[in-house]
């Protein structure tokens, strides 16, 4: 699915709209599938292009507490196919998370940890990324309900969502950020600044250091070649050439080391 012209964003009003009738319409499948605002929590959008959705599973008050949230980029008029396939997908996490709790497959010990009970149930959720066992089939029943055009998948981020999205970011706002590879082109872009999504520890700011520097590095996962940050959000970059003058001493060791590593 290829964009022709730019397409308008859905309002988030309107897309917590189409939230609630996609979680009504699971429900109407079977008792198994019945999900409420109980189950889970909106916890609203983000702006990437790597990641459609996120359904986190965490605790409050010794409580189990999902949140689930979504990618605004991908809320526009004429790609119902894409959001709603993402919302069925991480919705259905939120279900299988609520079966292992209600079945004491998993609960929370008296520290607030994870704990547990059934490891060989819990292997088969967590298998394929988590996507396998229990949620795999709860997928193939609603697949054959819904009768989705783009059916329920494992990787709702495929080759062809991406480049949706890659399209629809070009058409509205260039990227406050791009991590891309110099050999392959492989990479990200990412509408904002959020630390949450972008790579952790002390490999980000090294990237930045090859960047400025036009050094060779092999951070890119596909074909082990150089990947450069470019930064266009100049609060973001003022903040990283600060921390380049600061760690200076500690980029170099993490240069020399990371080559025998």
């Amino acid at each position: 699915m290829q964009l022709i012209e730019s397409l308008p964003k859905i309002s988030e009003n309107r897309v917590i709209e189409i939230v609630h009738k996609c979680m009504e319409q699971l429900s109407a499948i079977s008792p198994d599938f019945l999900l409420t605002t109980d189950d889970f929590e909106f916890g609203g959008l983000f702006e990437a292009t790597g990641l459609q959705g996120q359904t986190s599973l965490g605790q409050t008050d010794g409580k189990f507490k999902q949140v689930v949230t979504f990618n605004a980029n991908m809320f526009r008029e004429g790609l119902e196919d894409i959001y709603l396939n993402t919302i069925y997908h991480e919705f259905l996490h939120v279900i299988v998370n609520k079966y292992m709790i209600l079945n004491n497959i998993i609960a929370l010990d008296k520290n607030g940890q994870l704990k547990i009970n059934n490891k060989k149930f819990f292997e088969s959720v967590e298998d394929n990324k988590g996507h396998g066992g229990l949620w795999l089939e709860y997928a193939v029943r609603a697949n054959k309900v819904l009768n989705l055009t783009i059916p329920i998948t494992p990787y709702c981020s495929d080759a062809s969502m991406q480049k949706v999205l890659d399209s629809s970011l070009d058409d509205y706002e260039e990227p406050a950020i791009e991590i891309v590879c110099q050999d392959c082109g492989a990479g990200n872009k990412f509408l904002t600044v959020n630390v949450e999504e972008l790579p952790g520890g002390f490999g980000l700011l090294a990237m930045y250091y090859d960047t400025v520097h036009k050094n060779i590095n092999h951070f890119c996962k596909k074909c082990n070649g150089t990947m450069y940050i470019i930064i266009r959000d100049p609060k973001f970059k003022a903040f990283m050439d600060d921390a380049l003058d600061a760690h200076a001493m500690e980029l170099m060791l993490y240069k020399i080391t990371s080559q025998f590593a």
